[in-house]
């Protein structure tokens, strides 16, 4: 339904430390989409718009910290699939 290659650095500045937090967030984004989607497919709508909306938040939250533009566009275009989604399922919540 939606893509899931989530930002990755690869910049040759980026140190060790950086690289491995770097690698953990895109993992559990990439989880945490996975989880929404499966909920979503599965007609769990409540449990999807819960998972979309963690999601959005922690998109949201990367986009505020990364400074590379590629990044920054790339979590823009996610974000923005992820909340059409939820709102599209959200009537079937009630």
């Amino acid at each position: 339904m939606f893509p899931f290659s989530f930002m990755r650095k690869t910049s040759s500045t980026t140190n060790g430390a950086e690289k491995d937090e770097a690698s953990f967030v895109a993992v559990s984004l990439r989880d945490l989409a996975v989880r929404a989607v499966a909920e979503d497919e599965r007609g769990n709508y409540n449990v999807a718009v819960q998972l979309y909306t963690e999601l959005i938040e922690k998109l949201l939250l990367q986009l505020k910290q990364t400074g590379v533009a590629n990044e920054q566009q790339e979590l823009r275009r996610k974000t923005e699939g992820y909340m059409s989604r939820a709102e599209f399922i959200n009537p079937q919540t009630d």
